[in-house]
């Protein structure tokens, strides 16, 4: 890094008590340095201002603090980099990303640069990464639609939809890609259209199909980085169908959807994490544990699809937040594990993490092979 510079966004604050709070007071980015008696570290963060290489910012130090040594002085530096709470005031943006981009984006910037804790060439080299990344969306429904106009906004370069309904009048309390002008029309053919309207410099591209298959996901997966599964029908089937698929072309894959005010978000990375029939085995044993009922029911055919459209755009924006933060390699939450966000009592949401089932059929016996 030639001109470290504190980033705007983690402007340092003096605290009382000698203490400074960095990176904000968010839980998960911010840090609070709790003995600076001397003021030293706040006349370093001072120094560490863009308009000084790191042997500048050690002189001039010294200058203030001659009993300081040159090493102390550059490992406190190296703390603040490695931390994500500094950039280089030097870096120019990638190539690939235009002036229209640039100003598009800018604000994109700023977020990635609040919540990265890791050290970059560029405030814009997670925009140029989201940039180079292609994505798969299987079902433009109410999640689907919504996480496919979330990644176009913010950039993500390729994505690619996939459906086989028409928009019926239903559709509408809730998938806002499309209106009452669009009813009987093809989903695909709207959304790529709309999409491209919301963001024209990524690439929409989409077609009409109806899986049947694993080999059906499976070509859907190619070249691609991320698959994200929004269908739910054939129900159950096409979880397991991409589940196989995943495993077979090594795709991850983020299962998004929701059971009425209940959002649920998970990612799977195949061979790295538990696979979709692992959590189906896990789930069969807890519901065992916890009900060793009959599992009868007082309805038959009783499942209905209880939806707003507050409702299935936050699992809709949610998932498109982990995607986002899988691409970026920004720390998603849900890799491995599966997220269920409560919408009706907001302080209700938890994770369920899998094992590996030692006898899994699909990931555990297939490793071998994989390997």
């Amino acid at each position: 890094m030639k001109l470290p510079r504190i980033k705007q966004v983690h402007n340092p604050e003096l605290l009382s008590g000698n203490r400074i709070r960095i990176g904000s007071i968010h839980y998960g980015v911010g840090s609070e340095i709790c003995d600076d008696k001397d003021g030293t570290i706040w006349q370093l963060l001072q120094l560490i201002d863009g308009t000084r290489s790191i042997d500048e910012i050690i002189e001039n130090l010294q200058k203030i603090r001659p009993e300081l040594d040159r090493q102390s002085i550059h490992q406190a530096i190296n703390i603040i980099i490695s931390a994500g709470f500094a950039e280089d005031d030097s870096s120019v943006p990638p190539d690939e990303l235009t002036p229209v981009e640039l100003e598009r984006y800018s604000r994109s910037a700023n977020y990635f640069a609040w919540i990265d804790t890791q050290p970059r060439s560029s405030r814009y080299e997670i925009q140029s990464r989201l940039k180079n990344t292609r994505v798969t969306i299987l079902g433009l429904g109410g999640i689907g639609s919504t996480i496919a106009m979330s990644l176009a906004a913010v950039g993500v370069g390729s994505i690619h939809c996939v459906d086989f309904d028409k928009i019926e009048m239903s559709n509408l309390n809730r998938q806002l890609l499309y209106t009452e002008d669009d009813i009987g029309v093809s989903k695909v053919k709207q959304a790529i259209e709309r999409l491209r309207r919301i963001n024209p410099h990524i690439e929409i591209t989409g077609e009409e199909l109806e899986v049947q298959s694993s080999y059906a996901v499976a070509a859907l997966m190619k070249k691609c980085d991320l698959f994200i599964l929004c269908a739910d029908k054939p129900a159950e089937l096409i979880d397991f169908w991409t589940n196989e698929a995943a495993l077979s072309t090594g795709t991850p894959w983020l299962s998004s959807h929701y059971a009425g005010p209940m959002s649920v978000v998970g990612i799977y990375v195949p061979y790295q994490t538990p696979c979709y029939q692992c959590v189906k085995q896990d789930e069969k044993q807890r519901r065992h544990q916890i009900d060793r009922g009959e599992g009868k029911t007082l309805l038959m055919n009783a499942e209905v699809n209880a939806v707003i459209a507050p409702t299935a755009n936050l699992a809709g924006h949610l998932a498109a937040l982990e995607a986002i933060y899988f691409l970026a390699d920004l720390e998603p939450q849900t890799v491995g594990r599966i997220f269920h966000q409560n919408l009706i009592r907001y302080d209700h949401c938890y994770y369920i993490q899998p094992s590996f089932w030692s006898e899994c059929p699909a990931c555990r016996i297939n490793k071998v092979h994989h390997q």
